[in-house]
């Protein structure tokens, strides 16, 4: 009978840490796309000459982040020519988005962002503290 506890007891704690350890999605750059465009129609109320001039910008977007190198190989000058030029398109896409939205839907699509990035960075902070 101890033995079918401890044996219970040992599954238990195998499963929760297999649980622990989720894998993240790997969307396609057309699947972050529509996905993006889907969050931006129904959070901010996008008419259809808006929905169609958003997907064309996500799409270019998207796309041209597809080829995306693997950091953790690459040089230190290599890194950062890359964040400036990930940097730069990033402006581009901003400034398309905001020639789409009125002021009221950029300023809460913004809003939105930030909110995001707060929620991301509090992710990345937890993920190395143990016995918490």
């Amino acid at each position: 009978m101890n033995l079918l506890k401890s044996i219970s007891i040992l599954l238990l704690f195998a499963s929760s840490a297999l649980y622990a350890q989720e894998e993240r999605l790997t969307l396609t750059p057309q699947e972050r796309a529509d996905r993006a465009t889907k969050q931006m129609t129904e959070k901010l109320s996008l008419n259809e000459d808006q929905v169609f001039a958003i997907t064309f910008v996500n799409n270019d977007f998207y796309a041209s982040s597809k080829d995306r190198p693997n950091f953790r190989e690459m040089s230190t000058e290599d890194r950062e020519a890359f964040r400036e030029e990930m940097k730069g398109k990033n402006e581009i896409y901003q400034a398309s988005i905001q020639a789409i939205l009125t002021k009221e839907q950029f300023e809460k699509w913004s809003q939105l962002q930030g909110e995001g990035r707060g929620s991301q960075s509090g992710e990345r902070s937890r993920r190395g503290q143990r016995g918490n």
